[in-house]
């Protein structure tokens, strides 16, 4: 079931290639050398990919079905790393990370929603926290493998990763979601037993055919995410949960952690201190696989957003102090507060995929999963210029302060509009948001 989020790690890896070989294009030692304006459009064009590739599910889903369409994203994800294996000008580099972004938001615009259809309830949990680790995953394997291997030997071996995904995905079933809306009962009935392990499946695929003949009497529209009652307050989860792990600087602070680690370069060397942040959120994820079918989503997004709140305030704080008294003895203490954030929102990136995957009905799921990719997209990039833009005319330190605000902000609205989903079938989710 975990075989599709290999799409996800062949993301993340094409997101952290540009910290590692822009350097290379810049300085000359690639084959191809580029200008400071060139190399901003490298890395942006993966994003604009990203928000192109996200509406491409709302076509294809519904009509091909999700093992086809995840299929599918094998292909540009390959294609792309080969281009940039054999890359030898510009030109070829910005259509290799358009494809890429391409593939990276088709990508995050099926693949959590597949699995909240096909997960068993008790592990959709455990499921969903592999989609962190993949995604650290990608950040790790090219923070480790990138400055040992050329560019061109690290895309070919990369290359591979959307071929073995091919190569296992094909035997996957379909999910039985699809299979009973599109009425192939038979096939949804054996995908149940594939996916349960059980061979007695008959009352599940009554609840299940029971509950999407409710959900697609109202059939689902775009618009119907904005017209009724019911899916606008699943949008307005979705996006407090989004906002939540993204407005913490999750992405903004992956992306310019090069530069925050050379705050304290006299302690440790940047790239040590990069490992060990992406090495410890990894472990932290793995903690997670124990505890969010235990103590419940809702419970750790609360407490996750109150640590990242409380990391981020000292982070602020030590650099504001940097600027007019010598701290340099103390870069421990920074050390271990940016420890403290990597651990706090680790958990969020665990959880807030999970619930998103879980809230909207399977009538407007695709409409929902394209909205939720694109609107991501877009924080992103808000976030990560937001954080270069402070940096450079006000301070890193107001930035992290900013972000204290809107997680204090948004621990407030989770409490208030986000419910519990802990072991409840997704059926019994959205009934109890209706109610």
């Amino acid at each position: 079931e975990t075989t599709a989020l290999l799409h996800i790690l062949s993301f993340t890896i094409h997101e952290a290639w540009t910290s590692i070989y822009l350097p290379e294009l810049l300085n000359g030692t690639h084959t191809t050398q580029i200008t400071s304006d060139e190399g901003s459009w490298i890395t942006a064009f993966l994003f604009v990919g990203a928000l192109l590739g996200s509406g491409i599910p709302l076509i294809i889903t519904d009509r091909l079905g999700r093992k086809i369409t995840i299929m599918m994203i094998s292909v540009p994800n390959c294609i792309s790393f080969v281009m940039l294996a054999f890359a030898n000008s510009v030109i070829i580099f910005y259509v290799a990370r358009l494809i890429a972004g391409i593939a990276g938001g088709m990508s995050n615009a099926t693949i959590l929603f597949h699995l909240g259809e096909i997960a068993d309830p008790k592990i959709r949990g455990f499921l969903h926290t592999f989609y962190a680790i993949f995604v650290l995953g990608g950040f790790l394997f090219i923070s480790v493998l990138g400055p040992c291997l050329s560019a061109k030997l690290s895309s070919l071996i990369s290359a591979a990763i959307p071929i073995i995904h091919l190569l296992i995905f094909v035997w996957i079933p379909e999910s039985p979601y699809y299979l009973i809306k599109k009425e192939n009962f038979e096939k949804a009935k054996e995908s149940l037993k594939k996916f349960t392990g059980d061979s007695n499946v008959e009352e599940e695929f009554v609840k299940l055919k029971e509950a999407i003949r409710k959900q697609s009497e109202n059939k689902g529209r775009f618009l119907a995410l904005f017209k009724n009652k019911f899916h606008r307050k699943t949008l307005l989860i979705a996006v407090v949960v989004t906002n939540m792990a993204q407005l913490s600087g999750t992405a903004s602070i992956n992306v310019y952690l090069q530069l925050i680690a050379e705050k304290i370069s006299h302690f440790l060397p940047p790239n040590i201190t990069i490992f060990t942040f992406h090495l410890t959120r990894l472990v932290t994820i793995g903690i997670s696989l124990f505890l969010i079918d235990n103590v419940g989503r809702r419970t750790i997004l609360l407490l996750s957003a109150t640590g990242c709140a409380i990391a981020l305030f000292l982070l602020g704080l030590y650099i504001r102090l940097d600027t007019f008294l010598d701290i340099s003895n103390y870069a421990v203490v920074f050390f271990i507060f940016l420890e403290g954030y990597s651990i706090f929102s680790s958990f969020m990136m665990s959880v807030g995929p999970l619930m998103l995957s879980e809230i909207f009905p399977t009538n407007v799921k695709v409409f929902a999963s394209t909205l939720y990719t694109m609107y991501l997209f877009i924080v992103i990039a808000i976030t990560i210029k937001f954080l270069q833009m402070t940096s450079d005319y006000c301070g890193m330190d107001v930035a992290f302060f900013t972000y204290v605000i809107l997680c204090l902000i948004h621990i407030f609205l989770v409490y208030i509009l986000v419910p519990e989903t802990l072991r409840k079938t997704l059926e019994e989710i959205q009934d109890n948001l209706e109610s």
